[in-house]
């Protein structure tokens, strides 16, 4: 399965999209994209947050999931997409794929 993410548990891990629509950047001007993570499709939502857009024009759009937010996350493996909604409403799932969460080793102190 393309575009899996992996991430250890207790990171900062931040996550660049580009967006293309017929082999060119997609234009997000008035977009929004939110991605989730789930245990499996329509299971309990794991994280879900509204991604920033970074370069519009170029189709670029970030999430940054910080340090704090994933020491909670379960090790395991997750199911999560990316939902685009444009400007007058219309929504498009861009990518699906898997979420790995693996254990850390070094704890906080």
């Amino acid at each position: 399965m393309a575009n899996e993410i992996e991430m250890y548990r207790g990171d900062t891990k931040t996550i660049t999209v580009t967006v293309t629509a017929n082999g060119s950047a997609y234009n997000l001007t008035g977009t929004t994209l939110v991605m989730t993570v789930r245990k499996y499709d329509d299971g309990p939502v794991v994280c879900s947050n509204t991604m920033t857009i970074k370069d519009a024009a170029g189709g670029i759009a970030e999430l940054t999931i910080p340090s704090a937010t994933s020491a909670a996350f379960l090790v395991g493996s997750f199911v999560y997409d990316i939902e685009l909604t444009t400007s007058d409403g219309k929504v498009y799932t861009i990518v699906k794929s898997t979420f790995t969460v693996a254990a850390d080793v070094t704890k906080p102190a």
